[in-house]
């Protein structure tokens, strides 16, 4: 709550350091981009911070003391998380950007690929380089919304010709040639030319916005 306005937000778990214990609380982020544990009170910056100094920690050390607020208490026991400070920090930085209806890391990237597939030029294809890396990087298989092809149009566009990829399937590889770089462009092309022509039915249907009678 800031005075009577209801400020949305998201949540998730995370391990505050209290000295001769760690905590499982939550973490929350708001759409004024406020991050909330417990009795603190950050931004995305105080959050790197917490993390880096051990204010904050997805793993406690094995056997530290744990207490689970009204339910537990005990030792930890090994812990090993999937996830980074730094990819964490990423999911909220994306959750900040769906909370103010912003396109968040994928979006971005995304437009900057439709806008390479228009126009292929060095200077493009190094704005989808920078957009890509701000994507977290255990989102990046999913950015595309095509489970058939993860991210590999992607990485084929961004690797240098004649360089070896990861592929699709397991323990499977690629090999970069100007051919299957092409194909990655089409990828694209033919998503911009499905928006377009989805976006055209649309308008064709009927108005996208309603007129009142007066």
């Amino acid at each position: 709550m800031v005075g009577d306005d209801v400020i949305e937000g998201r949540q998730r778990l995370v391990f505050v350091n209290r000295g001769d214990h760690y905590a499982l609380s939550t973490l929350g982020v708001f759409a004024d981009g406020v991050v909330l544990w417990r009795f603190g009170s950050t931004d995305l910056d105080g959050l790197r911070a917490a993390f880096d100094d051990g204010t904050l920690t997805l793993t406690p050390p094995e056997g530290a003391s744990l207490i689970i607020a009204g339910t537990a208490r005990g030792t930890v026991p090994a812990l090993e998380s999937w996830l980074t400070p730094e990819m964490v920090i990423g999911e909220l930085a994306d959750e900040l950007d769906d909370l103010n209806d912003r396109p968040d890391s994928s979006r971005r990237c995304w437009n900057a690929l439709l806008a390479y597939a228009a126009a292929p030029t060095r200077a493009n294809l190094e704005i989808v380089r920078e957009l890509y890396r701000a994507v977290p990087e255990h989102r990046r298989i999913y950015m595309l919304g095509d489970m058939d092809q993860n991210d590999v149009p992607v990485r084929i566009l961004l690797a240098d010709p004649g360089a070896t990829i990861p592929a699709r399937h397991p323990d499977h590889t690629l090999t970069v040639t100007p051919e299957l770089r092409e194909q990655a462009l089409g990828y694209f092309r033919r998503s911009e030319a499905g928006v377009a022509e989805s976006r055209a039915q649309r308008v064709a249907d009927g108005p996208e916005t309603s007129a009142t009678r007066q």
